[in-house]
């Protein structure tokens, strides 16, 4: 009897122990691929996926990222199938759990061949154009009115999907397939190098304003509360300890809190998308 009910001590102490805040825990991040944010998961992960991997490994845990979709990647976070959604904005997941403390800012511009004569001058002026836009992004209210009313004319609005849309959107501007591309400024520049196209293209016009980006935890994850808590103190570990530059260094960039007015932005909403699990590969 006193070998038994030792057993059941030491199997009780092994389960609660399994269950403290401060166990390990793998945390599954999705995003899509948007340089220098959030990369392919094969030859970058981004700077905000470093920044993720590197505050969590100082509190025990590990973090895996998974690229999908921008539209599977929340719902997938919403349900709970992944644990964060990386280099999102609060408007487009209002339910989210978020930390106190940013992981970036981003800026967006209307983009255009080197050579063309266009400046973008509010909605009127989209009209003489073709022009490019991601699956489930959103580009504020007028914007995205106009794209919903002109979605189905490709001789206005093109609808790019898929994880490579951004690049398929850069090919066809750069032929001439589009008139303009509505993007990040910084992941504009970082895919053109990547495709030899550096200098091909010139931003025509400022759309948003500055807008900081996150790394949202699932609100149908009872941890979510304490992974936000420790991403919260970890930013600011990095910061002053000098970390965090080091990060950002390693892909040409500064501390945004730094040059914060320089930043503008465009938002990304969710859409709809079929219930897929989030495909997590050890």
């Amino acid at each position: 009897m006193a070998k038994k009910t030792l057993a059941i001590i030491i199997e009780l102490m092994i389960v609660l122990a399994c269950c403290q805040p401060g166990s390990a825990d793998t945390i599954t991040i999705a995003a899509d691929p948007w340089m220098p944010y959030t990369g392919d998961g094969k030859n970058q992960n981004g700077f905000i996926l470093d920044i993720a991997k590197e505050i969590f490994r100082e509190s025990g845990h590990t973090v895996r990222y998974i690229v999908l979709p921008w539209e599977r990647a929340i719902l997938s976070t919403r349900e709970g199938k992944c644990d964060a959604l990386a280099s999102c904005f609060k408007t487009e997941a209002p339910d989210f759990i978020f930390p106190s403390n940013e992981q970036g800012v981003s800026t967006s511009e209307i983009f255009v061949r080197k050579a063309a004569p266009w400046t973008y001058s509010g909605i009127n002026s989209l009209k003489s154009m073709r022009i490019g836009i991601i699956s489930g992004y959103s580009y504020g209210p007028r914007v995205d009115s106009y794209i919903r009313a002109n979605k189905k004319n490709r001789n206005l609005v093109w609808v790019l999907v898929g994880e490579d849309a951004l690049i398929k959107g850069l090919r066809m501007l750069n032929l001439g397939r589009i008139d303009a591309l509505i993007e990040d400024t910084r992941v504009v520049q970082y895919t053109s190098r990547q495709l030899n196209l550096s200098g091909e293209f010139t931003a025509a016009g400022k759309v948003m304003a500055p807008e900081k980006l996150w790394i949202g935890f699932s609100p149908a994850n009872a941890k979510s509360k304490t992974f936000a808590g420790i991403l919260s103190e970890g930013m600011v570990k990095i910061r002053q300890s000098g970390r965090l530059d080091q990060i950002l260094n390693k892909y040409g960039l500064s501390d945004w809190q730094g040059r914060h007015a320089n930043h503008l932005s465009h938002h990304r909403n969710s859409g709809s998308l079929p219930k897929n699990d989030c495909p997590i590969t050890p």
